[in-house]
């Protein structure tokens, strides 16, 4: 996770818990595709003749679910994941039934956090 300190010429920085999501200015993740049913398969984008998965920094305004590890599978040597079948009804399902809807959402955040760093607040790096 990345965290911006204080002052206008801070830079963000690693660290390794944070007390709010609001603290961060960025989580890495490995990014995952739904394959079929409950699995998911790593995404490869330019990657894919290397066989190497895709990483992202996701802002932390676009967070929306922790999974913990012991809902997670991992099947052939880490290419798919499987999750436990109440999170993927309770969590995953739920959420791709309102998917149009998160997306404006989180678009929307994220647009006024752009504003916010333009407008002489804080720069959003």
């Amino acid at each position: 996770m990345y965290e911006r300190g204080g002052g206008k010429t801070a830079k963000h920085s690693w660290v390794s818990e944070a007390d709010t999501i609001g603290s961060l200015s960025y989580l890495p993740i490995q990014v995952w595709q739904h394959h079929r049913q409950r699995n998911f398969r790593a995404a490869c984008g330019a990657t894919m003749k290397l066989n190497l998965p895709r990483f992202s920094h996701l802002p932390a305004a676009a967070f929306l679910h922790y999974i913990p590890s012991s809902s997670i599978r991992s099947m052939n040597n880490g290419e798919f994941l499987e999750l436990d079948a109440l999170l993927f009804q309770q969590v995953y399902t739920k959420l791709q039934a309102q998917k149009s809807l998160i997306v404006a959402a989180v678009g929307q955040l994220l647009a006024r956090r752009r504003r916010k760093g333009t407008e002489g607040g804080d720069d959003d790096d």
